[in-house]
């Protein structure tokens, strides 16, 4: 199922376009809104590196999350997550827990870096059948057994000595600092009713507490759409910030990737919160099985929600 996304440049320029991916790197035209630009496009998951064409000039965005690609080249990324219904066996039926809101509560009731997982399994995993088709290169040939090939993810929580572990591998790939925010209503509404509305690095998400685990969105117009329920009048992101979201709660957040083999090893950090994400490109079976053992290599955690 394909995801509406949304992404906005709000530098200078008079002609500005985006190239990336999802567009076989070819420049596509942007929308002027207001003093800002948008792109709005449909992407199956996956994780998609673009380009901000500007006045015929190719730029990152650095105030947007980057990445390098293997050339060398630093590129904006977007990540569209699988919902939590298509992860196959790995969610249990989950009721909402009725508890006084704290900061310490929402921290540790939201998982970091944009994914999502149910609060009751040793640890959690996602795939995507579709992921990839959505890189630029080849897809695994079937005729050598290995059929279902997408992206396959795991997330874990860290040894104590994780980070020694990992720097004695040699040097990180990439290494981000950001802030996380949280915004509610003064009494906590959207997390009474089970929702969490995430901004970061000028990105959206709202999380909402399913019975079979937790649903993540990060289309723009769905978002607004949801708190237009919730709060009873419609409006922008910004304009519930301004008149509703008055409550906000800011911790800061990190991302370091490494890279092993064909593995790709990220440590996210949210407040307090650090989980150990291990993601690679194999059929579901194979890939979770290699990614547990590169896990139990690292004296890897199996992750809870509390």
């Amino acid at each position: 199922m394909s995801t509406s996304i949304v992404l906005n440049w709000s530098g200078e320029g008079s002609d500005v376009k985006v190239a990336g991916e999802f567009t076989s790197w070819s420049p596509q035209d942007a929308i002027k809104t207001g003093d800002a630009w948008q792109f709005k496009i449909d992407l199956q998951p996956g994780r998609y590196q673009y380009k901000w064409v500007v006045d015929g000039n190719w730029l990152a965005d650095e105030s947007q999350p980057v990445d390098i690609d293997e050339s060398g080249n630093k590129n904006n990324v977007v990540s569209v997550e699988v919902e939590a219904e298509k992860i196959p066996e790995v969610q249990k039926e989950t009721e909402p827990i009725e508890e006084k809101p704290t900061e310490s509560n929402l921290v540790e009731s939201t998982e970091a870096d944009q994914t999502e997982g149910s609060g009751d399994s040793d640890s959690w995993e996602r795939v995507s059948d579709d992921d990839c088709l959505t890189t630029s290169k080849p897809t695994v040939n079937n005729t050598e057994g290995r059929s279902n090939v997408g992206f396959v993810e795991r997330i874990f929580s860290p040894s104590e000595d994780f980070q020694t572990t990992m720097e004695s591998r040699g040097p990180a790939d990439e290494h981000m600092e950001y802030t996380i925010y949280y915004w509610d209503t003064p009494d906590y509404t959207l997390m009474k009713k089970g929702l969490w509305c995430k901004q970061f690095q000028n990105c959206w998400l709202l999380r909402i507490l399913e019975k079979n685990g937790v649903k993540t969105i990060i289309s723009l117009e769905e978002i607004e759409k949801r708190l237009e329920t919730i709060l009873g009048y419609k409006g922008s992101l910004n304009d519930f910030t301004k008149k509703s979201l008055s409550k906000r709660i800011e911790f800061p957040g990190a991302s370091t990737r490494w890279k092993i083999e064909d593995f790709e090893v990220r440590l996210v950090k949210e407040g307090d919160l650090q989980t150990v994400h291990i993601r690679t490109q194999d059929n579901i079976a194979e890939g979770l099985k290699k990614i547990l053992e590169i896990a139990n290599q690292l004296d890897l955690k199996n992750f809870r929600m509390h």
